[in-house]
Order: C-alpha cells, then sequence, then structure tokens
C-alpha cells in the first residue's frame, strides 16, 4: 500500500493536473499500471468522463509505466514525455474509470537497455481506458525517456530552475 502512496505522490509532484483530476493508482505490476479517477472532477455536460480526462488519464498510465520501470531498474534518466499519442473513443464512460498501460516483458527490457546503452528509448504503449470489462476508449502512445546528455537546452534549463525553487 505505501507503494501506490509513493508512486501517487510522484504522479501529483510532477504532473500537478492529475491531483485536479483526482488520480488514484490502483495498482502496479512490473508490465502493467492501473490509475483511475473520479466521474465527478472528470464529467462534461452530459455527466460522462470529459475527453481531456480520459486523454489524460490514460497519458499518465503510460507515463507512470515507464517511469516506474526506469526506478525498479534504477535508471537515472532526465525525463521521460509523450511524443505522440492517439486515441480511439468507442463509448461514453458513465462513471468513475481506469486506465491500464502495459507492455510485455520484452518490450520493457528493451526499453531499458537502450538507455542504458543509448541515454535515451522509446517505447509504444497501449492504454485502454473505461469502467469495467469493456473499454470506452483506448491510447497509443510513444513515450521517450532521455538521459541529461540528449536533453534538449529547453528541457535542462528547466530542470536547473526547478531545482533553484526546491
Amino acid at each position: 500500500m505505501k507503494r501506490l502512496e509513493d508512486i501517487k505522490g510522484r504522479i501529483w509532484r510532477e504532473i500537478p493536473l492529475s491531483q485536479h483530476m483526482g488520480v488514484e493508482v490502483d495498482s502496479v505490476e512490473p508490465n502493467r499500471v492501473v490509475l483511475k479517477a473520479p466521474l465527478e472532477l472528470n464529467s462534461n455536460h452530459r455527466m460522462t468522463a470529459f475527453g481531456g480526462s480520459i486523454y489524460s488519464l490514460a497519458a499518465l498510465a503510460c507515463w507512470s509505466l515507464v517511469s516506474e520501470a526506469l526506478t525498479d531498474e534504477e535508471v537515472d534518466v532526465d525525463y521521460v514525455v509523450i511524443q505522440d499519442g492517439q486515441m480511439d473513443y468507442m463509448e461514453p464512460i458513465a462513471g468513475d474509470f481506469k486506465a491500464e498501460a502495459k507492455w510485455s516483458a520484452a518490450d520493457r527490457e528493451k526499453f531499458i537497455s537502450s538507455v542504458r546503452r543509448k541515454g535515451r528509448a522509446r517505447a509504444t504503449l497501449t492504454a485502454t481506458v473505461g469502467t469495467g470489462a469493456r473499454p470506452g476508449a483506448r491510447m497509443i502512445a510513444r513515450f521517450v525517456a532521455q538521459t541529461e546528455k540528449y536533453s534538449h537546452p529547453s528541457i535542462s534549463l528547466a530542470k536547473i530552475e526547478k531545482k533553484k525553487k526546491s
């Protein structure tokens, strides 16, 4: 339970929008992360989940999956970001909802190995979002992780400014 709270704390710290969305960590495994969010904080005018919240929860689940893999493998990177993402909205989501992101053990190992060898890596991840067995939405997204050696100057400057404020 403490691990889930620690992960939630990091998500809330690193991605402040997640706190406003009421994001909670449902479960974490080496190749799977499930996040959840309440409809009450993420509804649209039709009292179904807002499309932006659905996208955000899916992206957060993928980001968490990559970030946790790097933490578990003790690989230090400068950043993990989404490079691109495609969301298919298949049906309205009319309740509290969950996003499940996963990758295969082989994809995880390839990603970690690439960061260790090259200082950067890309992973294509899939996340499903819904209230139960039938997903209401599906995301396919590419995430990038890089060490400081390969970071864009503006990202490194932002990191320095953030440390100054701490």
